[in-house]
């Protein structure tokens, strides 16, 4: 197996079920590695200044670059994979129960981002709501 390119930011984040899968399935990956600025001016630059280089349809962080696949958004990049590596449902009937167990997974971990982020609490969702998912 080819490696396989991996870019995102200087922390876990989004990339990190990413990273879980491919060391999962034993797939050799290079991990570019975009860093934080020192201040508002030079954040992002990192990223910004590779991002019309790299040749994505819809470039964002996240991505991945398989071959000739280049794919952004982590849930494509979750999909491509686990079907590459054979790790999806096989029956209609299975494909459907996965899917929906995906958006329960989707919806878990939105909800729980409130407890990392507790300012947002009060803003998104009622006292109750929030007493569910804390």
């Amino acid at each position: 197996m080819a490696p396989m390119t991996l870019g995102y930011w200087d922390c876990r984040g989004l990339v990190q079920p990413i990273r879980y899968l491919l060391e999962h399935v034993g797939q050799e990956y290079d991990y570019k590695c975009y860093t934080f600025g020192n201040d508002i001016d030079t954040m992002f630059s990192s990223w910004y200044s590779q991002k019309p280089t790299i040749e994505l349809d819809f470039p964002n962080l996240p991505y991945l670059i398989d071959g000739d696949i280049r794919l952004t958004e982590t849930v494509a990049i979750l999909h491509h994979l686990g079907r590459k590596f054979e790790l999806v449902a096989q029956s209609d009937l299975d494909q459907r129960t996965q899917d929906m167990f995906d958006g329960i997974l989707n919806d878990l971990a939105s909800a729980g981002t409130t407890f990392y982020y507790p300012d947002r609490r009060s803003r998104q969702y009622p006292d109750d709501l929030v007493r569910v998912f804390v």
